[in-house]
């Protein structure tokens, strides 16, 4: 079974970037936790991408790839 490399998602936002990227990166409003299993296994990066709206609105992009990398380990 193929594993695709990367998983994409992306919302509209009705708030200005500003906002979005402070909610992103301030503490107190944003939780993350991740870690992948066996600390010799590949790490995957996740992008994330603003970009202000003719409304006023925030585009935000996800992307976390490397995926395939994870199956090509496990398989060995």
């Amino acid at each position: 079974m193929d594993i695709p490399d990367s998983i994409r998602r992306e919302l509209t936002l009705a708030a200005p970037r500003g906002r979005v990227w402070l909610a992103l990166t301030d503490a107190e409003r944003f939780v993350f936790r991740w870690r992948p299993q066996g600390s010799d296994r590949p790490y995957t990066r996740v992008t994330v991408t603003l970009a202000d709206l003719p409304d006023g609105g925030t585009s935000l992009v996800l992307v976390e790839d490397g995926f395939a990398a994870l199956a090509e380990t496990r398989a060995a």
